[in-house]
């Protein structure tokens, strides 16, 4: 089960889940015990009733975080999958990101509303 605590490949520990859970897909945390920083783990879960199609755009994601070196986009760091060691026996993919601190969209969104200048 992903639980905080939990370490993935003997490497990144989770620290937290981020954002809100969407159906087969999380996104953590995580502490990189090798480059002794924090990164995202973006997740997503393989079953066979998976469209071929979110797996293509989720390795898609990754190949392009590769090729792209800029400031305000997080750099991709590691890709791997997760076989059935976790959550109810799903195997997960993988793809680990830099780690930029800020605000979720959806928290800009909220603090915009409360303040009335939307």
């Amino acid at each position: 089960m992903l639980t905080p605590g939990k370490i993935l490949k003997e490497r990144y520990q989770l620290q937290k889940q981020l954002g809100h859970v969407v159906a087969g897909r999380k996104t953590w945390l995580a502490f990189d015990s090798q480059s002794q920083e924090q990164v995202t783990i973006k997740m997503l879960a393989y079953s066979p009733e998976m469209l071929g199609q979110e797996l293509n755009l989720f390795e898609a994601e990754a190949q392009i975080l590769q090729a792209l070196n800029h400031p305000r986009i997080p750099n991709y760091r590691d890709y791997f999958l997760l076989y059935k060691e976790a959550d109810a026996g799903l195997s997960w993919f993988a793809l680990v990101q830099d780690y930029i601190p800020g605000f979720s969209l959806q928290e800009l969104l909220d603090i915009s509303f409360s303040s009335g200048s939307a």
